[in-house]
């Protein structure tokens, strides 16, 4: 496979702006780009996903002769195509998803990974080793599918105890929409426990829908956020489902929360903060509105945040598409919308809902150079995009760009005085110190911003336990300092 730089993008930011959080991160590819071209035709990456080694994975469609076809491929941390995987870093698999469905790539702790999506109206989950060669030991000959009626795989989420929850819809041939969610255990069977032997369904009232996103609480519970499209307004809701795929009737108005409801509702996201509240993200790309607003475990609105509970942008063509917590940040990801293609817009705010001026260009960061589908932010926290070249420029090739970012906001003065040994560790740490004088609550998170451990470390040395988790990175947090914990 070749790879092939190019400078149709220019130069988006002056050398004086490229220390700064919100630019292009020069040790990445070509001046913060990587472009790959596969097949000499169409190429286009829709998601991307960062292995435990901080590789990066991505999938997308490619065209052989008049047919797109799904691909995989892996690249190394600087932004190198990884030639130990599959065909000089190319997988392409003996199924086929959607081409143009959703699509999700889940890792495992061990660096092997799912690919999940929709074949012939079936939910479907492949299992690969890390090599990118399908596991047998999964399924069948590696590959698990369900068949409830006519099924649309939409998104998914690992638990911690390493059962998969799969979600999308189902309809019959009346067209009555239902959210359908699925829990598989590890080796590719239903869970069981979950729903009706596996399988759990919730009547929406014949809407079609689009799932936004998946979340889970500390506590198991299921937060599930769909754009409803059948009726007017459309409706950004938040659902929240208890652990066995029963609606929970406590939170919100019976079990929802109508987050927006506009005739030209477009986009939106949420995420988890470490104290069980909720972010969510919605836009009106008409009049180039977008509400950000924090929400209370219970699902009523935080009144404390921003202004009375919610933050607005005003910018003109834009919608949001993913918002990101961590280390009392805000990062918001979405499109501006252009006459041909998007444009990509990155803003970060503090805790508070202001705008973080650190970031960017007053606190916004823009890119018009390519066709961007996807983003996620590194367990280093910068921040990586996905997509491909623009269409009217010739056949379209993948595109990687990676931009500067530090999440974390720590106290300097007081992290000075802090020490965490070892770092990396297989879950043993020893944590010095000399600014806490008597028991001092910590919290552990992951870095979807999950508690994964809370407690109180006492005296001058302490020691923390996490040895149970999976590999990856972690935030310890206690007295308004935020340290990096690595696990392998």
């Amino acid at each position: 496979m070749a790879t092939k730089y190019t400078f149709l993008f220019g130069i988006l930011f002056s050398l004086a702006s490229f220390a700064q959080d919100g630019t292009l991160d020069l040790s990445f590819g070509n001046d913060g780009y990587v472009v790959t071209n596969i097949t000499n035709n169409n190429d286009v990456i829709y998601q991307v996903k960062e292995t435990i080694n901080s590789n990066l994975l991505v999938i997308g469609n490619v065209d052989e002769s008049t047919n797109a076809v799904t691909v995989i491929s892996k690249y190394l941390s600087n932004g190198e195509v990884d030639l130990s995987f599959g065909n000089d870093g190319i997988v392409y698999p003996s199924y086929n998803t959607a081409p143009f469905g959703k699509r999700e790539l889940i890792v495992l702790p061990d660096n092997s990974f799912y690919v999940l999506g929709s074949e012939n109206e079936d939910f479907l989950i492949a299992k690969h080793l890390t090599n990118g060669d399908i596991d047998n030991t999964f399924g069948v000959n590696g590959i698990t599918t369900t068949d409830f009626d006519a099924d649309y795989f939409q998104t998914a989420i690992l638990q911690e105890d390493g059962k998969l929850l799969a979600i999308g819809r189902t309809d019959d041939v009346t067209n009555y929409y239902q959210i359908m969610m699925v829990r598989y255990l590890p080796n590719g069977d239903l869970d069981p426990t979950f729903g009706s032997n596996g399988i759990a369904l919730y009547d929406t009232d014949g809407e079609f829908f689009r799932t936004r996103k998946i979340l889970l609480q500390n506590d198991g519970k299921i937060l599930l956020q769909q754009a409803e499209y059948s009726n007017t307004p459309k409706k950004l809701i938040i659902y929240r489902f208890m652990p066995n795929g029963t609606i929970d009737n406590s939170f919100g108005d019976n079990g929802k929360v109508i987050v927006m409801g506009d005739t030209s509702l477009t986009g939106g996201s949420m995420v988890l903060k470490p104290d069980g509240k909720i972010i969510a993200t919605a836009s009106n790309i008409d009049i180039g509105l977008t509400k950000i607003i924090q929400y209370l475990p219970d699902g009523t609105v935080d009144f404390t945040f921003a202004d009375n509970g919610e933050k607005i942008i005003n910018l003109a063509n834009f919608y949001t598409l993913e918002v990101f917590f961590q280390g009392n940040r805000l990062l918001i990801y979405g499109h501006i919308s252009e006459f041909e293609g998007t444009t990509l817009a990155l803003a970060r705010f503090t805790e508070n809902g202001n705008i973080d001026t650190t970031f960017g260009s007053n606190g916004y960061s823009y890119n018009p150079y390519f066709q961007n589908y996807n983003v996620i932010i590194q367990s280093d926290d910068k921040i990586v995009v996905a997509g491909s070249t623009y269409w009217y420029e010739g056949e379209t090739d993948f595109v990687l760009a990676r931009y500067k970012n530090n999440f974390l906001e720590t106290n300097t003065p007081l992290l000075n005085k802090l020490t965490v040994y070892p770092n990396p560790s297989n879950g043993i740490f020893n944590i010095s110190h000399n600014f806490i004088t008597s028991e001092t609550p910590y919290q552990i998170s992951d870095i979807t911003g999950k508690i994964i451990q809370q407690g109180n470390i006492t005296g001058e040395q302490s020691q923390i336990d996490i040895s149970q988790s999976q590999n990856g990175v972690y935030l310890f947090t206690s007295e308004g300092t935020t340290v990096r914990l690595l696990k392998n």
